[in-house]
């Protein structure tokens, strides 16, 4: 029996298949958040370790005790500190340590949704849990979440992470004066709410309040006391310190929740890179502010930040309204950042057709795609649910296969968040249509799942062959945005554990 035949006996065995896929190297991971990958048990960890309140009725995290005055629930905030878990002289006690980390495990991540206790749909329930624990997930506590995930990488055969990381601050007028930094945001939401009665009209109209923008920003940055030179530098700075802490001190954080390190790890073991992001719920200058310092950074740090992405929900009112916007204020950069780095244009994986029907009105699942790839020219599509929605979907298709832009499928996060999966989802249209796909996690922390989970999922769903499987993690690596040089570093990582994987297999096979 080969390892071919071997899997083809296995694969409709959930155990057997998950035992088969644990073992096996996956290469590269191209859709992971770095917050929402982080398991609660470690921000837990991190919180008590921290000392930081919490509103035990919420899950909502605080770094200092909130204001009365400001906040009409302050009074429901403990701190979570071994004192708080003593018994009183009575031996009573108020707040029970494991009632209290477990029900925050909850109230971190999907582990015990309740429909009928949440007012909202799954969708807004998963985006509200990153307000929950942001302040266990802070830049200063990023080296502690990252050494986790590299730990959890290389025990999952996982050779190289693409996370999406941090996006960059900016002040509350975007480095404009005020009187301009209100005027373009009204311009840009005069074109965008009149985009479809002028279309061409409109879009002349945004592209020149970018170039108009970016020249500001571009003349600005010529001094080094600038505000934004300033704020590129502390994104460089930001990101650098986020991947230079290979073990940080966890002493306190292993007593309390148990030794979370299962094996040593370096960066010889898992390869990690960062991209940079703006969120695309924000006024639309401040999203230029954004991308404008990721593309700055990017030329800066092109072996540390490797691309560009637009987070937050894709049907949120202003990701809705000004859509058109982001698409051409990215194409712009593109061109504008063009040969800046070795890289030639600016790497750009964006979220589009994270949506499905009954989320949104039908006519809106009929251009996200089409635009991210055809105006922003990105080279990755990450979730790309909506595909079957959009107009001229075979052709858009096509386009896809014959420019080489990757789908990232994201399985346990659809089904969660939008309600998709089996048949329903559009991976085998993917497969069939000749588009490169890759295996995703998307925020496995939250979704509690890993990179092995959703490699069975695809495998049982849609009949994979193990060739199916060894394509997709030979995407991972190629469709990566590391340079040629990165790039082969990971594949010699990735082909050396294959070998000797399938070695270890030919030898079960022929029993």
């Amino acid at each position: 029996m080969t390892i071919n035949e071997y899997f083809e006996s296995i694969k409709h065995n959930k155990a057997k298949l998950r035992q088969f896929v644990a073992d096996m190297p996956k290469g590269g991971e191209l859709h992971h958040h770095l917050t929402g990958a982080v398991y609660a048990e470690t921000l837990f960890a991190i919180a008590y370790n921290q000392e930081l309140y919490v509103n035990l009725d919420t899950g909502r995290l605080s770094v200092g005790a909130p204001d009365p005055k400001k906040y009409p629930d302050a009074d429901k905030y403990i701190q979570l500190t071994a004192k708080t878990f003593e018994p009183d002289e009575n031996g009573y006690k108020k707040y029970d340590f494991h009632f209290t980390r477990i029900s925050l495990i909850d109230k971190w991540s999907v582990r015990d949704y309740q429909p009928y206790k949440y007012p909202l749909g799954p969708d807004e329930y998963f985006f509200s849990l990153f307000g929950n624990f942001i302040a266990a997930a802070g830049n200063k506590y990023l080296p502690t979440i990252v050494h986790r995930l590299k730990v959890r990488a290389k025990e999952e055969n996982l050779q190289y992470i693409e996370t999406i990381g941090i996006a960059p601050s900016i002040p509350k007028n975007a480095f404009l004066e005020q009187v301009d930094y209100d005027g373009y945001n009204e311009e840009f939401k005069a074109a965008c709410m009149n985009f479809y009665k002028n279309p061409e009209n409109c879009k002349n109209v945004i592209c020149n309040l970018v170039r108009k923008i970016l020249k500001v920003y571009e003349k600005q940055y010529k001094f080094d006391t600038s505000l934004i030179y300033n704020a590129v530098k502390q994104y460089v700075l930001d990101n650098q310190n986020i991947l230079s802490v290979d073990k940080p001190d966890d002493n306190k954080q292993d007593a309390i929740a148990g030794k979370f390190d299962t094996t040593s790890v370096s960066d010889s073991d898992v390869v990690m890179r960062l991209q940079g992001y703006a969120s695309r719920g924000g006024k639309p200058v401040d999203v230029l502010a954004q991308l404008y310092i990721v593309h700055k950074a990017m030329a800066l740090a092109p072996d540390l930040i490797v691309g560009c992405n637009l987070v937050a929900a894709e049907n949120s009112e202003n990701s809705m309204l000004y859509y058109k916007a982001h698409m051409i204020m990215l194409a712009i950069l593109r061109e504008e950042f063009k040969n800046k780095t070795a890289l030639g244009y600016p790497n750009l994986a964006l979220h589009a057709g994270e949506m499905t029907m009954g989320l949104v009105p039908p006519e809106q699942l009929t251009y996200h795609i089409t635009d991210a790839v055809k105006i922003a020219q990105a080279k990755r599509i990450g979730h790309g649910v909506d595909i079957v929605f959009e107009h001229n979907s075979a052709e858009l298709l096509e386009y896809m296969k014959q420019n080489n832009i990757a789908i990232e499928i994201n399985l346990t996060s659809n089904e969660f968040i939008l309600g998709v999966k089996g048949d329903s989802h559009p991976f085998s249209i993917y497969k069939d249509s000749g588009v490169p796909m890759v295996i995703s996690t998307d925020d496995p922390g939250i979704l509690r799942t890993s990179i092995t989970e959703e490699y069975a999922l695809a495998a049982y769903r849609y009949d994979l062959t193990y060739d199916d499987i060894k394509k997709l993690v030979s995407n991972s690596i190629a469709y990566s945005f590391l340079d040629d040089n990165g790039k082969a570093m990971v594949k010699k990582m990735y082909e050396a554990k294959l070998s000797e994987f399938e070695a270890k297999y030919a030898k079960l096979a022929s029993y």
